[in-house]
Parts: structure tokens; C-alpha cells; sequence
């Protein structure tokens, strides 16, 4: 699952301090921040912004990664077409849904 027209900016370490993330469409008409404080694994602020809530988006393709195994970079593809780049796992045949 993709979360369509978005851009991810921000990382996190695997440890350390706390750290920020965040989404923004391409326009930045919707954006989504989180920070993280580094002490707790599963508590996190999150801010959202504009007519898309891109959180909640990121939220539903983490679930739908998961869902799939958490497959690794190299089993997705993508074919280019006249009309876009549809993105697809394992095979053509699979596509990765989009959302956004």
C-alpha cells in the first residue's frame, strides 16, 4: 500500500534520542508530524494538517505491509506505463494498492 503524492522526510535510529518524522504531499496542502521521545516504544505525538490525513493514511499501509509479511525492497517492482508507474509485489499480477 502506497501512500499516493506523499514524501517522507525525517528518521529515526534505531536508538537514541528522541526524533521527528514526518509526511507532506508534494503541494504540502496536508502534512503529518510525529515525534518520538526515545523512552517509550509504542507513544508517539502526532500532528496532522490540511484535507488529507496522511497519518492515518501511513497508518493503514504500515497495517497492510504487516499484513504481507513485511517484505523487503527487493520484492516490490514497478512497470512504466503511458498512464503512471503502478507498483506491484512479487509480480505484475500483484499490485500494491494506493491510497491518497
Amino acid at each position: 500500500m502506497r501512500v499516493g503524492g506523499a514524501r517522507r522526510s525525517g528518521a529515526w535510529p534505531k536508538y537514541g534520542a528522541g526524533r521527528s518524522s514526518g509526511l507532506a504531499t508534494t503541494g504540502t496542502t496536508s502534512w503529518a508530524a510525529v515525534d518520538w521521545d526515545g523512552t517509550s516504544e509504542d507513544r508517539f505525538t502526532v500532528w496532522q494538517h490540511g484535507p488529507r490525513r496522511l497519518w492515518n493514511e501511513a497508518e493503514i499501509a504500515y497495517a497492510w505491509w504487516t499484513m504481507h509479511d513485511r517484505p523487503g525492497p527487493v520484492l516490490f517492482g514497478a512497470t512504466a506505463t503511458a498512464t503512471g508507474e503502478p507498483a506491484w509485489l512479487d509480480d505484475s499480477d500483484q499490485p500494491v494498492p494506493l491510497i491518497g
